[in-house]
């Protein structure tokens, strides 16, 4: 199971780059 709190920092960076 991955970690939520992770995989939401991930999309965080992603949308960081992408904004």
């Amino acid at each position: 199971l991955a970690d939520l709190g992770q995989q939401a920092e991930q999309m965080a960076t992603l949308t960081s780059y992408w904004g």
